[in-house]
């Protein structure tokens, strides 16, 4: 035997298997983990896959928490496999070398340096091992961090196994559990988060643009001025503040702005109920909240009807409109079925022609104002993009996607430690709540009692926070309304 082979038989295990992955559903897995109780041996463990890219195949260092003679013991690995993209039953190829922890961290970090990091996948994993039909399986039930459920069927192939009984098995095994070819799927794990994470991005940069401090610029309009905007943009015909009252401008804005944010059917247009009122501002709420506005409508105050009130939620909608408009036409009575709005008629102030409006970063860049347009009426040039009120202009968009991917995935890494650390948590409390039963019946065990002393030590200059008198609560801790 050479040094290679010797090597390879002592440390790398290299093995084939037929699987296929299935995507649950809520509704499945009681009956399913019932069905597998009842028919294999039973294993839980927490698992960590941190992927790298390669030309070809999958790239791993592997985690894994499980439970050997009572104890939670982490293991680490090395795994190259490959996996062919069809969602039926297929044979793939496994290679797998045991680590120790400093060698996993030293070659996650080369990996990560040479290869890049692909992506990291934390999962909670029920493993029921069975032997049928002459074959040994395994079928696991995971449960992944951001995707959901889902379960594989492997069968542990060997040179002189049958490929085509292996899929039989699989086919039948898969008709024990009540699924179907529709269920399986022919994506990795790594993949779908991929999928996942590049749906966040599009999303997120399909949000809107937030902005601020409004009393603090120079170029806020005047009440003449932002009527002429609201009737020019929206075709209407105001002649006070005090009639935007009603929130329909703001819902018809958002829907200029971003087109389906807000269910436009459902907006009362013309009424002088205050509680109609007080619904189209939710459903205006209901918008911002969509599109990741920060700001919280103050709808008690909007619907009194007071100016200075309206007053001041229009400037800041005005520099909320000129930071996020695109400049696309838009036809505002088509949009509300030709429902009127103002009662001002033909005296209503009006900065132009409502037919088209030209997009506030268009119109810094023209050397005269289009024809035909309201918003260069309403503002000269120079106003449209004041430089204090917008935060996160659309500057660096590579910049803005790297951050976006990076805080993405520092939010998975803080779920999976949170449920990692909900998980032994609840382990450690178990424990505790056993050996106080066991504490109540009379003199303990003495392995129950140092159990309990094991639980409750504290570190040097740790103290626990002394239980306070009356309900509990510190001065600082109380509720604020």
């Amino acid at each position: 035997m050479s040094m290679y082979d010797e090597f390879k038989s002592n440390l790398i295990n290299v093995m084939e298997t037929m699987d296929v992955k299935v995507k649950l559903k809520a509704a499945q897995i009681p009956h399913i983990f019932k069905q597998l109780m009842s028919m294999a041996q039973h294993q839980f463990i927490v698992q960590t896959d941190y992927f790298f890219y390669t030309a070809a195949g999958y790239l791993k260092t592997q985690v894994k928490f499980e439970s050997i003679n009572e104890q939670t013991l982490p293991s680490h690995s090395l795994i190259f496999y490959y996996r062919p993209y069809y969602p039926e039953p297929k044979r793939c190829s496994h290679v797998h070398m045991p680590i120790n922890e400093s060698s996993s961290l030293l070659v996650s970090y080369i990996l990560k340096m040479s290869n890049g990091l692909k992506g990291n996948i934390s999962k909670k994993r029920d493993i029921f091992k069975l032997s049928y039909d002459g074959m040994d399986a395994q079928i696991s039930l995971d449960k992944i961090n951001h995707l959901g459920n889902f379960m594989q069927i492997e069968i542990l192939l060997d040179e002189n196994q049958d490929l085509n009984k292996a899929s039989n098995v699989i086919n039948s095994l898969m008709g024990l559990l009540c699924l179907t070819a529709d269920d399986l799927i022919a994506e990795e794990y790594i993949d779908l988060l991929e999928t996942y994470k590049y749906n966040i991005k599009s999303k997120q940069s399909n949000m809107a643009v937030n902005v601020y401090a409004t009393n603090m610029t120079s170029d806020n309009l005047s009440r003449h001025d932002m009527l002429a905007w609201v009737n020019d943009c929206l075709q209407s015909s105001f002649t006070k503040i005090e009639e935007l009252c009603t929130g329909a401008v703001y819902c018809q804005f958002m829907d200029m702005l971003f087109p389906g944010s807000v269910p436009l059917k459902r907006v009362k247009f013309k009424t002088n109920l205050e509680h109609e009122y007080i619904q189209n501002f939710k459903i205006l709420q209901g918008g911002f909240k969509k599109m990741n506005v920060d700001k919280i409508v103050p709808i008690d105050r909007l619907v009194k009807g007071r100016f200075q009130d309206n007053f001041e939620f229009l400037q800041w909608f005005k520099k909320f409109f000129d930071a996020n408009y695109s400049g696309a036409d838009y036809d505002a009575i088509a949009m509300r079925g030709g429902e009127p709005m103002g009662s001002g008629g033909n005296n209503a102030p009006r900065g132009g022609s409502n037919a088209k409006r030209t997009s506030p970063r268009d119109s810094v860049n023209s050397a005269k104002p289009a024809p035909r347009t309201t918003v260069n009426k309403v503002q000269p040039p120079y106003r449209m993009q004041p430089k204090n009120t917008v935060v996160g202009n659309r500057g660096d968009t590579g910049k803005i996607e790297e951050l976006s991917t990076q805080l993405v995935e520092l939010k998975m890494s803080v779920e999976g430690l949170e449920k990692e650390r909900d998980f032994y948590f609840g382990k450690l409390r178990d424990i505790e709540v056993m050996c106080q039963d066991c504490d109540n019946g009379g003199d303990p065990p003495p392995i129950v009692q140092k159990i309990l002393e094991v639980l409750y030590a504290t570190e040097d200059g740790f103290a626990p926070p002394e239980e306070l008198e009356g309900d509990g609560l510190a001065p600082d801790d109380e509720e604020e309304y």
